[in-house]
C-alpha cells in the first residue's frame, strides 16, 4: 500500500464537489503541487474542470484521514491584494470533508481562510504507479 497526500481546494469542493468521509473509496484526477513551495512539495491537487494538464494522474483508494487546511494571508502594500503568508498554515482533523469553507474578515492587513482539505489516500500498489491520464478527443 502507498499513501498519497492530496489537496482538494475549497473552491473546487464548493463548486461541484461531493463531500466524502474517512473510509470512503475515492477516484480523482490530480496534478503535482508546486515543487518550490515547501508546504506543497509532494502533494497532489485534485484537478477539476479539466485543469489538470499533462501531469494529471489518477488517484484511487480509501480515505485514511482528512484535515481542513487554514492558511494565513497578508495584504501586499499599496495593492489591496492578499497573498498566502508562508508558515501560517494550520491543519484540523475532521471525519467528513465540509461542503463549505470558512473565510475570516480582514484585520490589520491579515486574514485566514480555510483553503481546502489535505487528504491521505491509501492506494494499492497498482494504483500507486504514476501513469498519465488517458485523454479522449471530443
Amino acid at each position: 500500500m502507498t499513501v498519497r497526500q492530496v489537496m482538494y481546494a475549497d473552491w473546487a469542493m464548493e463548486c461541484c464537489g461531493t463531500p466524502f468521509s474517512v473510509g470512503d473509496e475515492v477516484v480523482w484526477e490530480a496534478s503535482p503541487g508546486a515543487a518550490d513551495d515547501p508546504e506543497d512539495a509532494g502533494v497532489l491537487h485534485v484537478a477539476t474542470h479539466g485543469a489538470g494538464g499533462p501531469d494529471t494522474r489518477r488517484v484511487a483508494g480509501r480515505v485514511r484521514s482528512i484535515r481542513v487546511v487554514t492558511d494565513g494571508f497578508t495584504v501586499l502594500p499599496g495593492t489591496g491584494e492578499y497573498r498566502r503568508a508562508p508558515g501560517e498554515r494550520s491543519l484540523r482533523a475532521v471525519r467528513t470533508c465540509p461542503k463549505w469553507f470558512r473565510r475570516s474578515p480582514a484585520e490589520g492587513g491579515r486574514r485566514r481562510y480555510e483553503t481546502g482539505v489535505l487528504v491521505e489516500v491509501e492506494t494499492s500498489a497498482e494504483a500507486s504507479v504514476a501513469t498519465p491520464m488517458e485523454t479522449s478527443g471530443g
